[in-house]
């Protein structure tokens, strides 16, 4: 009858010690909620504000205008002349020329527009 006693103090030492782990699970899922929530209100990147540029960017449509990038993406570089063809929540479909005056139609993040100056129709 020993050894079966000793299983059965295992499990309750084993199981005790897993409830002591987890006890403090709820803090710590609060906690890091909290810093990222703060992490994403310190780098000014929330949906309202990337909705509201994609709103002022929609009246872009059909227009040529110069686009400042705050990080450049790939083959554009950060400062373009293009033409806007479409602009939705989170992306602006633009159509630029390239160096041998070749046209491309580039998808771009809203999020990576610094600076717009609009041209004529």
């Amino acid at each position: 009858m020993e050894p079966r006693g000793d299983v059965v103090e295992y499990f309750g030492f084993l199981a005790f010690v897993l409830v002591l782990c987890y006890v403090d699970l709820p803090g710590k899922v609060k906690k890091l909620k909290r810093e990222i929530k703060s992490i994403k209100r310190n780098d000014g990147y929330t949906r309202k504000e990337v909705f509201g540029m994609s709103k002022m960017l929609e009246g872009l449509k059909g227009r040529n205008c110069i686009i400042w990038f705050e990080e450049s993406p790939i083959s554009i570089g950060n400062k373009v002349k293009c033409y806007v063809e479409d602009v939705d929540e989170e992306w602006i479909k633009i159509l630029v020329t390239n160096k041998k005056g070749e046209k491309e139609t580039k998808l771009v993040r809203v999020d990576w527009v610094s600076e717009v100056e609009i041209g004529e129709k």
